[in-house]
C-alpha cells in the first residue's frame, strides 16, 4: 500500500526513499489490495485492523499518549468517534481501532474522509467488491456517504449545476492531469493545533492537496451503485449543459462547471471505471457477482460484515 517501490528491494531500502510513502488512508483505492491479499492468505488480518480509517488521536494507552503523532493538521479536527476493540477472526488477536468520522458542517451527516476528497478514492473498489452489500455498517455505508458529501458540497456550497470531483485531466487541451476533489475549502481551517474553540471543518484529510473547480464524468458513474437516481440525473445534466463534454467515443475526461471548457482526452483508467459501473448498473451488478463467486472473496465478505463504523 506504499506509493512506490524498487523491484527486488523491501520498502525500507533503496536509493530514493521519497518513493516509500503512504497517506495513512485505508479508505482509498489501494484497499483493493487488502481484499485480494487477505483473500489469497498472503496478508494477515492485521492489515485490516492496523490501517487507519481516519488519522487518529493518540491511542488510549500510557505508552502512546506522548509518542503517537499529532494529526491536528488534518482537514477536520477534532473529530467524532471512539476506540473500538475487534478480535481478528483468523488469528484471534485483539486490535484497538479508531472508529472516527467527519461531520458535514451544519448537519448530522457523518462520513469517512478520503485523503484529498476524490470520488475514485472512495468508490472505485466497490466496482469489483460488493461493499454496499457486505459492508452495510462499514465501507459500503461509507461509499454512500461519500456520494452524499460530493453532491451536497458541489450543489449547495459551490452552487455548481453538476457534481462529481476526482483526479482527472485538466479542462483544456494541454494534456495535463491534476488532483480535484471535495476538500471543503470553503469551510474554516486553522491548520495544526486546531481545537474545539477553533476547529478545522474540512471534508478531506489533506487540506490543499486538490482544487474544487473541475468535474469529471466518471465520478457520476462510480456513484450509480450508491445514488443511482441522482447519478443518472447528473449524467443527463452533463450532456445537456455541456454538450461538448461528450464525443464520438463517450465522455471526455474533464469539464469546468463554470466556464464549460473541456479536456478533450479519454483516459483508459477513467473510461474503464465508466464501463465497469455501467456493467454493474445494467447487468445486476455483474462484476460484483463475479467477484463474489471467487473463493478469494471470503476475506472481503468476512471483514466488511464484521466491522461497525461510527457513521
Amino acid at each position: 500500500m506504499y506509493g512506490g517501490y524498487y523491484a527486488g528491494l523491501p520498502p525500507d531500502q533503496g536509493d530514493n526513499r521519497t518513493h516509500y510513502y503512504h497517506n495513512g488512508a485505508f479508505y482509498s483505492d489501494p484497499r483493493i489490495s487488502a481484499y485480494i491479499g487477505m483473500g489469497l492468505r498472503q496478508m494477515p488480518g492485521n492489515v485490516w485492523w492496523r490501517s487507519w480509517r481516519e488519522l487518529p488521536p493518540a491511542a488510549p494507552f500510557a505508552d502512546c499518549q506522548a509518542s503517537d503523532p499529532d494529526f491536528s493538521w488534518q482537514g477536520q479536527w477534532p473529530m467524532g468517534g471512539s476506540w473500538q476493540a475487534y478480535t481478528d477472526p483468523q488469528s484471534g488477536r485483539h486490535f484497538p481501532v479508531w472508529e472516527g468520522h467527519y461531520t458535514y458542517p451544519g448537519s448530522s451527516l457523518t462520513f469517512i474522509p478520503t485523503y484529498s476528497g476524490g470520488m475514485f478514492e472512495g468508490l472505485m473498489p466497490n466496482e469489483v467488491v460488493p461493499e454496499t452489500s457486505w459492508g452495510t455498517h462499514s465501507f459500503g455505508l461509507a461509499d454512500t456517504r461519500t456520494a452524499d458529501v460530493q453532491i451536497r458540497y458541489a450543489v449547495q456550497q459551490l452552487h455548481y449545476p453538476v457534481w462529481g470531483m476526482s483526479p482527472s485531466s485538466t479542462p483544456d487541451d494541454t494534456g495535463n492531469y491534476a488532483g480535484y476533489g471535495v476538500e471543503g475549502l470553503e469551510f474554516p481551517y486553522y491548520g495544526t493545533g486546531a481545537d474545539a474553540a477553533h476547529p478545522n471543518l474540512g471534508l478531506s484529510q489533506c487540506h490543499g492537496c486538490a482544487t474544487e473547480d473541475v468535474i469529471t464524468p466518471y465520478a457520476s458513474f462510480l456513484a450509480l451503485d450508491v445514488a443511482p437516481e441522482q447519478a443518472y440525473v447528473n449524467i443527463q445534466r452533463l450532456t445537456a449543459l455541456y454538450p461538448g463534454s461528450y464525443g464520438a467515443d463517450g465522455f471526455f475526461d474533464a469539464v469546468s462547471p463554470t466556464t464549460g471548457s473541456v479536456g478533450h482526452r479519454y483516459l483508459v483508467l477513467d473510461q474503464s471505471m465508466i464501463m465497469a459501473a455501467l456493467d454493474n448498473a445494467l447487468n445486476n451488478r455483474a462484476i460484483q457477482r463475479d467477484f463474489a463467486r471467487d473463493p478469494v472473496s471470503w476475506a472481503a465478505r468476512t471483514y466488511l460484515s464484521l466491522e461497525h463504523m461510527s457513521i
